[in-house]
């Protein structure tokens, strides 16, 4: 299920696409219940879409608690929990879901992703590492692997490294967005513009909350702030994405920042993150 679930995180790029996979989701959850109502499965994809579709914090944590209650040691209930926890700002947590969920699926290509995304968001760069050495080593093509550790190499300060690892996942979306931003931290400034100038061109309608986190990473929190509010605006997946964020983090002393968090529910998670992990700056 993890796996499923991270390629159809591409879709929030796409408006119609997010809009009919969200409808076909919920449409095919609802005829699993009705043939079993202790179908955890059907429950945990339905946390999952009320976490990612909805934003219906509330809702996500009623339907994963039933679905832990069903099947508790569940590698893909365990997964949807872990999702949750993180989208609600409660990264060590989901750092323990994903471990206890890898655990039980050891080859879980999807679920050792996340851990390794979740593991950068608490400064944990090592253990990604070994989680996505892991991977190359279960899965070499496994897509946007690349991608992955340069974000890795990025957190660690090495753009030369960044920029090699991410060459290797060239036919992805995600690979203009890094290589324009690791150009940019590289000092490479005109270079990394003009990348993003075509990337306009082409996804300007689509990927608004892409620029948003491009920009926010660079600190300009006017532009960032603007392209926030058109992925707003398109009601996509972006609100289960920003908590703990590491593009985001420059700028969660800006009072928009609390503003949009309070926006879209989450203001108390917010609050109750420590500094180091994006929530409020220390007093």
């Amino acid at each position: 299920m993890s796996l499923d679930w991270a390629y159809e995180s591409l879709t929030f790029f796409k408006p119609a696409a997010w809009q009919e996979l969200r409808a076909s989701r919920i449409e095919a959850i609802e005829r699993a219940l009705a043939i079993d109502e202790n179908y955890a499965y059907a429950w945990a994809a339905l946390a999952y879409q009320r976490t990612f579709y909805d934003s219906d914090w509330q809702g996500a944590r009623i339907a994963i608690e039933k679905a832990l209650r069903l099947e508790p040691n569940n590698a893909d209930v365990i997964a949807a929990a872990a999702w949750l926890a993180g989208s609600t700002g409660r990264l060590p947590e989901a750092i323990e879901l994903y471990e206890k969920a890898i655990s039980l699926d050891p080859q879980h290509l999807g679920n050792l992703q996340e851990l390794g995304r979740r593991y950068l968001r608490v400064g944990r760069i090592d253990d990604a590492f070994d989680v996505y050495d892991w991977m190359r080593a279960m899965s070499p093509d496994y897509p946007y692997l690349g991608i992955y550790f340069g974000r890795a190499y990025i957190m660690q300060g090495d753009f030369e490294n960044a920029l090699l690892e991410t060459e290797k996942s060239p036919d992805g979306f995600f690979y203009p967005f890094q290589k324009a931003h690791i150009l940019y931290m590289m000092g490479k400034e005109t270079e990394a513009q003009t990348l993003i100038d075509e990337l306009l061109e082409t996804y300007a309608d689509d990927a608004p909350g892409v620029f948003a986190a491009v920009y926010a990473w660079r600190g300009d929190g006017d532009s960032a702030f603007e392209w926030l509010e058109r992925a707003h605006e398109q009601d996509n997946a972006l609100p289960n994405l920003f908590l703990g964020n590491l593009w985001w983090r420059k700028l969660t002393g800006d009072p928009r920042y609390s503003a949009h968090v309070e926006k879209i529910g989450l203001l108390e998670e917010w609050k109750a993150m420590p500094p180091e992990y994006g929530g409020p700056p220390a007093q």
